[in-house]
């Protein structure tokens, strides 16, 4: 997301064609190789090189586990691994699409593939055949940094960081970024792609959630 800086004055004070967004909480994660099958699917998805996410390139696995090694924090390839696992991965259940089936979350913070926007994350759905990865996003450090509603915007599931929100809306998923779009030097910044490319009601979220307190915190 690089583009000319714009700033919030400039957008429209549009609200979303649909429901307020119900009540919030704070989505927990826990540390550790997800469970259940899913970490393949992601590490598959991680050794892709270059990897690319929201037309971002972040680094492969293997350079982490190699720059891991190389300072001295494990003598093995798969000590390497272990300690990423231990320290650099966080995962958690919720349910995006308000079927009453969990989806989740997997935030690998590889060392080195994280930027101002974040390390890339995955949302996984499970079918009969096992996980598979359904969306993505740039996600800051997400323990204590991600708040859940099963009342969104389009009546669906909400998650949010401190900058994207991601719902269902029945069809699919929507997003948004409302606030430091183009970095924490301007907080109510947006490119002008993205401003192109979202809907009256993704702007209409945008400027609800910025004027929101952050889960629901008074």
């Amino acid at each position: 997301m690089v583009a000319t800086i714009l700033a919030v004055s400039a957008i429209p004070a549009l609200r979303p064609h649909a429901a307020e967004i119900g009540a919030e909480r704070p989505l927990s994660l826990q540390s550790g190789m997800p469970p259940d099958g899913a970490w393949p699917v992601v590490e598959k998805e991680l050794r892709h090189v270059p990897h690319i996410l929201n037309n971002l390139v972040s680094d492969s696995l293997e350079d982490a586990l190699y720059r891991i090694i190389e300072r001295g924090e494990a003598r093995t390839r798969v000590e390497a691994f272990a300690r990423l696992l231990r320290t650099d991965v966080d995962w958690g259940y919720f349910d995006l699409d308000g079927d009453g089936v969990d989806e989740m979350l997997v935030w690998p913070g590889i060392p080195g593939s994280c930027g101002t926007a974040g390390c890339p994350s995955f949302i996984l759905r499970r079918d009969l055949s096992g996980w598979h990865i359904v969306d993505g996003l740039y996600l800051e450090e997400p323990k204590q940094n991600l708040c859940y509603t099963r009342a969104g915007p389009d009546g669906y599931p909400m998650i949010r960081s401190q900058r994207i929100a991601i719902w269902s809306n029945g069809n699919g998923s929507s997003s948004i970024c409302y606030r430091a779009c183009e970095g924490w030097g301007d907080p109510d910044s947006i490119s002008e792609e993205e401003l192109a490319n979202a809907t009256p009601a993704e702007l209409g979220v945008r400027k609800i959630l910025q004027e929101r307190p952050w889960c629901d915190d008074k």
